[in-house]
C-alpha cells in the first residue's frame, strides 16, 4: 500500500480533535481527509480536487457499490464513503482526487464508524472550523450533499448520514450560543484591517477578488463597515458586475493590475483560480508609489492567489486563511461556554443514528443467516426427497412445511436477542462468526491495515 494508516487500540492516527478511543461499532461509514487543524495550506492546497474528475471517480465508485460524498473548502478535504464494499478509505481517496497518499501521509487523518459520524457533526456545526461556531460550514455541507445526490453517488447510508449531520448543525445553532454573535472568514477580515489601520475605516479602500461565496460574504461584510471604498473584480464580468451592485460597489476591470492594486489599501483574493493572481512582478510595478502606506493582502483561497513571496516586499502584510487563526474573537470565550451543550446535543444524535444503523445491521445479517439456512434445507430436501420415492404431493408439502417451522422456531430466540443488543458491533460480527457467516466487509474493521 501507498499509505500505510493502523487503526486500531494503539498507533491510531487521530487528530487532536477528534476522539482518544476509537468505537467498535460498525457502521459502515468512513471518513478520510485532511484539514486545518493538522494540515498547513502548503499542503491542502495539493489536496484541492479538480470537481470534474472527482465527480467523475465518485461515479465510477458508486457503480462498484460505494456511496461517497465530497466535502472541499478552505480549511478541509473530507471524502465520506460507505464501507459495505471492499475498496478501503484510502484508495478510495486516492481514485478521487488521483493523488498518491504516500505524499501525504503525515496529514491524512481516517475515522470509522461512530468517530467518523460525530466528526461529520461536529464540522456541520461549526465546532470544528478555524472560527469556531463559524455558520458558513453549515450551507458547504448542504452544497456537498445536493453535488452527491444530484449526480448518484450518495445512496441510502449516506443520505441519512447527512441529512442528520445537518439537523444536528441546525438544532445546535438554534438551542445553544455557539451562533451567538456569528463569525466568518468574513468578518475576520474586516478585524485585521481593523489591526492595521484602526477602527476607523471611512478612508480605507477594499478590492475583493473574486465572486464566489467567499467574495460574496466578504464583500456584504465590507459593505456593513463604513468603509472608505469597496471594489469588486472576477474574471466572470457578469458574475462580478452582480455582486458589486448587490454590495453598492465598484467594478474593477478584469485581470488584475497596478493601477487597481495601487487604489485599494486592503485587496481580499478569494477565487477557484489554481493559477497565481498576484506574484512579484505585478507588486513590482507598484513598489514606491504609496511608500507611507502599508496594504494589506489576504489571501483567502485555496490553493493560494498570492505568491508568498509577495509577503516580503516593503509595506506589503501578507496574510492566508491560516494566519487568521491568531485573530482575537471577542465572542470567542462566549461561544466556548456552548461547547457543553452542543457536544451533549451531538451525542445524543449520534447515539441514535448508531441504533438505528444497529438495528439496520441487525436485519441485514439476519437475513443473510435466514438465507443460508434456507439453502441448507432446500438443499437437504433434494437430497431426502430423492430417497422417498413414493411420497405423495401433500406428503412432500408437509414435509416441506416442517423443516420451515423448525427452521423458523429455531432462528427466534437469537433474532429477538440481538434486536435488543445495543453493542452493534459484537451482536452483528457474533453472529457471523458463530454461523459462519461472512466478516463485515470481509476484513476486521477495528484493526486495519490501510
Amino acid at each position: 500500500m501507498k499509505c500505510r494508516i493502523l487503526l486500531g487500540f494503539s498507533g491510531a492516527k487521530i487528530n487532536p480533535r477528534s476522539y482518544p478511543s476509537v468505537q467498535t461499532q460498525n457502521l459502515g461509514i468512513a471518513m478520510v481527509g485532511a484539514t486545518h487543524h493538522d494540515c498547513p495550506i502548503e499542503v491542502r492546497e495539493r489536496l484541492v480536487p479538480d470537481p470534474e474528475l472527482a465527480l467523475r471517480n465518485m461515479t465510477n465508485m458508486k457503480a462498484h457499490g460505494t456511496e461517497s460524498v465530497l466535502l472541499s473548502t478552505c480549511n478541509r478535504t473530507e471524502l465520506y464513503i460507505s464501507e459495505t464494499t471492499s475498496i478501503s478509505c484510502i484508495d478510495a481517496f486516492e481514485k478521487v482526487l488521483d493523488i498518491d497518499s504516500s505524499q501525504f501521509a503525515d496529514s491524512i487523518q481516517i475515522l470509522r464508524n461512530v468517530s467518523s459520524v460525530k466528526h461529520l457533526y461536529e464540522v456541520t456545526s461549526g465546532l470544528n472550523s478555524l472560527v469556531l461556531g463559524e455558520s458558513e460550514i453549515l450551507g458547504q455541507v448542504k452544497s456537498a450533499l445536493q453535488v452527491a445526490q444530484k449526480n448518484g453517488t450518495a445512496g441510502p447510508r449516506l443520505n441519512r448520514l447527512f441529512q442528520n449531520a445537518l439537523n444536528t448543525g441546525k438544532k445546535i445553532r438554534t438551542e445553544t450560543h455557539i451562533g451567538s454573535n456569528p463569525a466568518s472568514i468574513s468578518s475576520v477580515s474586516v478585524e485585521l484591517a481593523r489591526r492595521v489601520f484602526g477602527q476607523d475605516l471611512s478612508k480605507v479602500k477594499f478590492l475583493v477578488v473574486g465572486a464566489g461565496k467567499i467574495g460574496r460574504s466578504t464583500a456584504l461584510c465590507i459593505k456593513g463597515s463604513k468603509v472608505g471604498g469597496l471594489t469588486i473584480t472576477n474574471r466572470s464580468e457578469g458574475k462580478g458586475r452582480s455582486l458589486a451592485e448587490e454590495s453598492n460597489s465598484e467594478f474593477g476591470t478584469w485581470p488584475l493590475n497596478p493601477k487597481l492594486l495601487n487604489d485599494n489599501d486592503v485587496i481580499i483574493c478569494c477565487t477557484s483560480s489554481r493559477e497565481t493572481l498576484i506574484d512579484s512582478k505585478l507588486i513590482s510595478q507598484c513598489a514606491g508609489i504609496r511608500e507611507n502606506r502599508p496594504k494589506l493582502i489576504l489571501d483567502l483561497a485555496v490553493p493560494r492567489n498570492v505568491d508568498p513571496k509577495v509577503g516580503s516586499f516593503p509595506g506589503i502584510i501578507l496574510q492566508n486563511i491560516d494566519d487568521t487563526s491568531h485573530v482575537i474573537d471577542e465572542t470567542l470565550e462566549g461561544r466556548k461556554n456552548a461547547l457543553q451543550d452542543a457536544n451533549a446535543i451531538i451525542d445524543k444524535n449520534v447515539r441514535e443514528l448508531s441504533e438505528s444503523f444497529n438495528v439496520q445491521n441487525i436485519g441485514q445479517v439476519m437475513g443473510e443467516l435466514r438465507g443460508q439456512a434456507e439453502e441448507i434445507r432446500n438443499s437437504e430436501l433434494i437430497r431426502t426427497m430423492g430417497k422417498l420415492e413414493n411420497l405423495s404431493e401433500q406428503d412432500l408439502d408437509s414435509i416441506s412445511e416442517l423443516t420451515t417451522r423448525i427452521i423458523n422456531k429455531f432462528l427466534h430466540a437469537p433474532t429477538m436477542f440481538l434486536r435488543n443488543v445495543k453493542d452493534g458491533e459484537s451482536s452483528e460480527q457474533t453472529i457471523r462468526d458463530v454461523f459462519g457467516l461472512e466478516k463485515i466487509n470481509g476484513t476486521d474493521q477495528n484493526n486495519s491495515d490501510v
